[in-house]
C-alpha cells in the first residue's frame, strides 16, 4: 500500500519550493519546512472531512476529481485561480480553526502567517488532485476514497512534525489529532 504523505511530498519538487519562495518572499528552507507541516496537516483535514459521513466523503471525492488539473500542470500551483481554490479548501476543511493552524505552521517554519496561508492555498488543490488521480486510477467511489484515506491515518499522523504538538489537538483535525499528540 502506498504511503500517502510520501506520495504527496514527492510531488512538491525543489523547483516548486524555489518558485514558491520567490513568490512569497521567504527563504527556501522556511518554505520547505512549512511544506513538511502543510502536507500532513492538509491530509489530516481531508481525512477528517472524508470520514465525517456520506456528505463529507462525497465533498472530498468531488473536490479531488475537480482538482486533477493541478497535478497535470494545466493549472499552475501559483496561479490566482489555484490559490482561490485552495483558500476555499482551507476554509472548508478547517473552518474557524484555520487561523490557529496557519499560525502554528508559520511559527514552526519561521515564515510569515500570510505566507503559510498562501503556501497551503497553493498546496491543497494539488493534494486533492493527487487524491483524485489515485481514485481514478483505482476506480474508487467516494466511499472507497474515504476508506483509502482511513487506511492512511497512521502514515498521516507519523508525518506530522514533532514540533507541531500544539497542532495535533486542534479542533478541525478531528480524532487524528489525539493519536498524533501521543
Amino acid at each position: 500500500m502506498p504511503n500517502l504523505p510520501e506520495m504527496v511530498k514527492d510531488f512538491f519538487t525543489g523547483d516548486f519550493t524555489n518558485h514558491a519562495s520567490s513568490v512569497l518572499g521567504e527563504d527556501t528552507p522556511g518554505v520547505s519546512k512549512a511544506l513538511t507541516a502543510i502536507i500532513p496537516t492538509g491530509l489530516a483535514g481531508i481525512l477528517n472531512k472524508a470520514t465525517s459521513g456520506t456528505e463529507g466523503a462525497n465533498d472530498v471525492f468531488d473536490t479531488a476529481k475537480n482538482s486533477m488539473d493541478t497535478v497535470t500542470g494545466e493549472t499552475p500551483l501559483t496561479s490566482t485561480q489555484n490559490i482561490e481554490k485552495g483558500t476555499n479548501l482551507i476554509s472548508n476543511l478547517f473552518g474557524g480553526n484555520q487561523s490557529g493552524i496557519l499560525g502554528s505552521i508559520a511559527r514552526f517554519a519561521g515564515i510569515k502567517e500570510s505566507s503559510s496561508s498562501t503556501l497551503m492555498a497553493m498546496a491543497l488543490p494539488a493534494v486533492m488532485g493527487i487524491l483524485g488521480k489515485h481514485a481514478e486510477q483505482n476506480n474508487l467511489s467516494a466511499g472507497g476514497l474515504a476508506g483509502f484515506l482511513s487506511s492512511q491515518k497512521d502514515h498521516i499522523t507519523q508525518a506530522l512534525p514533532s514540533g507541531l504538538g500544539s497542532l495535533a489537538g486542534m479542533p478541525g483535525l478531528g480524532s487524528i489529532g489525539a493519536s498524533a499528540a501521543m
